[in-house]
């Protein structure tokens, strides 16, 4: 049997004989001239269509009950958030929660209205006290993601969010990681992001800066 084939967009993988989590490089380079920024974010295209923005793609699959019966679970981190992961795999803090940007609901619902939603939750607890006793865990990362289903509504700001209560759970994947385990995952990801940032940034600003010049003097030539 051939040796399996790595998705070449894979950044780095941790596996373990229950679950496999692998971070995918989703990067995109933003378009010169919508802002001063290398990650492209919010644009859209010429016909108004939202262009995908920069992320980091998170896969969980586990297998704990045989490849057959494996669960798959996908969620997204912006450049921004594996960074932090990344400093804090470094502190080490004993108690340490990350959610992401909470829960996000995205998509053209169906046609009982619902949309599809992700949730993603990334704990490290160090230790915890039994019996009068600090134990230290071995392993105190606990990676959780869950893909599901909800009801689209329009917050208060203009933005959208899931109707409370409407969220569905359709899958559910985790791993537990070692301190060990969990920054060299963060660390081989935040290597390849801040190469590919200073890879693209040449070109990227030598091409913005042109179109501040041009902006900047189209604006100049308003009030002349």
């Amino acid at each position: 049997m051939g040796k399996k084939q790595i998705n070449p967009r894979q950044m780095s993988s941790h596996i373990n004989n229950k679950a496999v989590v692998e971070l995918m490089n989703k990067l995109k380079i933003a378009t010169p001239g919508k802002g001063s920024h290398l990650h492209r974010q919010g644009e859209v295209d010429e016909n108004g269509k939202s262009m995908g923005s920069s992320r980091v793609g998170i896969n969980i699959v586990n297998y704990g009950k045989g490849k057959e019966q494996s669960v798959f679970v996908e969620d997204n981190l912006t450049p921004a958030q594996v960074r932090e992961l990344y400093n804090e795999a470094i502190m080490k803090r004993n108690k340490y929660m990350f959610s992401g940007n909470g829960t996000k609901i995205f998509g053209t619902p169906d046609q009982e209205g619902y949309s599809i939603v992700r949730t993603i939750k990334i704990v490290r607890q160090g230790s915890y006290v039994s019996g009068g006793e600090t134990i230290t865990k071995n392993y105190p990362w606990t990676l959780t993601i869950q893909n599901g289903k909800g009801i689209k509504e329009t917050s208060a700001t203009g933005g959208t969010m899931c109707r409370k209560g409407s969220f569905v759970c359709e899958k559910e994947a985790s791993i537990n990681l070692s301190d060990g385990d969990f920054f060299a995952l963060f660390d081989e990801a935040n290597s390849y992001l801040t190469a590919w940032e200073n890879y693209c940034s040449h070109v990227f600003i030598k091409q913005n800066e042109e179109m501040i010049l041009q902006y900047e003097e189209e604006m100049r030539n308003q009030f002349r």
